[in-house]
């Protein structure tokens, strides 16, 4: 009979704890939607616009970028009309202005240009147009602070001297001496074929005493070096603080079939034959 009731008390006990795990674990399912909630979409505007005031804009960005990174996909209207579309896109407005405030241009342009210009993004048809126009504003502002940051009006777009090879010039020292930035190598395939596919790529022609010289130089860092993007094309070159930068620029696709569209701006540091990456800013628009 003891040993009865022992196996009574402790399977009721059992049943408790059950329940009280099944409790808490309804609870964290509500505060986590809670945490992106509408209220707290208004709450975290609330403390950004304090941090603002008191001129903590780093603490600012990281609040709305946390809070974005958490809750976007919950957040995100879908269309126009949806009730909560405005709210959202002033989210998105006040990121922006932190970021440009805190000197984050590559980000801002990258999040302005998918906004404005994403084949799905319901901000151009949006009744409120304050929003828009704020948005537009901010893009414009991080397009033209990305570009004074990296210097790009330093920069210069020569053709290569040797009238054979395609692209850009980079330095040059005289006539017999220089160095050039070919034009995209990679080519759009037919089909799906690892044997066919390769990431973005350039050739390197250095020309020293009508020696020329020719080798290959592979995009290995940032958004560039995971995929067969095409459509990308060297601007401009220059030096920029005591050492040679180039531009790189496009709007991008797939090298594979495909519909995916992409926009691109790079600033690369060229050093020991390679282009190091600087700054970039990259999203996708379809």
């Amino acid at each position: 009979m003891k040993k009865l009731m022992i196996l009574c008390a402790y399977f009721y006990r059992c049943v408790a704890l059950l329940g009280l795990f099944s409790l808490v674990a309804v609870s964290f399912e509500v505060f986590a939607g809670e945490q992106c909630s509408q209220h707290a979409l208004s709450q975290v505007r609330v403390k950004a616009h304090q941090l603002f005031k008191l001129e903590q804009y780093s603490k600012a960005d990281a609040l709305l970028t946390d809070f974005i990174a958490r809750c976007e996909m919950d957040l995100y209207p879908g269309a126009a009309t949806a009730p909560n579309a405005s709210r959202y896109y002033w989210l998105m407005s006040d990121l922006m202005a932190a970021q440009i405030k805190v000197g984050h241009y590559s980000r801002c342009l990258a999040k302005g240009q998918g906004m404005l210009y994403g084949w799905m993004s319901p901000l151009g048809g949006m009744q409120d147009q304050h929003v828009y126009h704020e948005i537009v504003y901010n893009n414009e502002v991080c397009r033209r602070e990305f570009a004074k940051q990296h210097k790009l009006s330093q920069m210069h777009t020569e053709p290569c001297p040797d009238p054979t090879f395609q692209g850009i010039l980079l330095s040059q020292h005289d006539q017999n001496h220089y160095l050039c930035l070919s034009n995209q190598k990679n080519k759009e395939v037919k089909n799906i074929d690892a044997n066919e596919l390769s990431y973005v790529f350039f050739n390197l022609l250095r020309m020293s005493s009508n020696k020329r010289q020719i080798s290959r130089l592979d995009i290995t860092q940032g958004g560039l070096s995971h995929m067969d993007y095409c459509g990308l094309a060297p601007v401009a070159s220059g030096i920029v603080d005591h050492q040679l930068q180039v531009y790189l620029k496009g709007s991008l696709y797939y090298c594979h079939p495909g519909n995916a569209a992409f926009f691109y701006r790079g600033v690369f540091r060229f050093r020991n034959s390679q282009l190091q990456l600087i700054d970039e800013a990259m999203v996708g628009l379809h």
